[in-house]
């Protein structure tokens, strides 16, 4: 499957924006609800950053351009490095 430029570019920058959504909506609610919220929450998000990591591997593979695939590899990448973390804010706040 082959898109063009501006079409990848546009599939990009939505999952960009809807991963900086995420990241804002856990920030938001660690802030009002406590860490130890985020502590509790960040651990059974990893499941959603290992299914678009699924998903960019599998796009890196079966669509063109290449670099789409390995962006929606790299921004999953970031949400499971970002929910892992949560485990050390639980030591912290625990």
């Amino acid at each position: 499957m082959t898109l063009t430029t501006a079409q990848s570019v546009y599939v990009l920058a939505g999952l960009a924006v809807a991963a900086g959504l995420w990241a804002a909506h856990i920030s938001v609610s660690s802030a009002t609800r406590g860490a130890e919220w985020a502590a509790g929450k960040l651990p059974g998000e990893i499941r959603w950053g290992l299914i678009a990591l699924a998903a960019g591997v599998v796009a890196a593979i079966v669509v063109e351009p290449l670099w789409l695939g390995l962006g929606v590899v790299y921004l999953a990448g970031v949400v499971v490095w970002t929910a892992r973390a949560g485990r050390s804010v639980r030591a912290v706040a625990g």
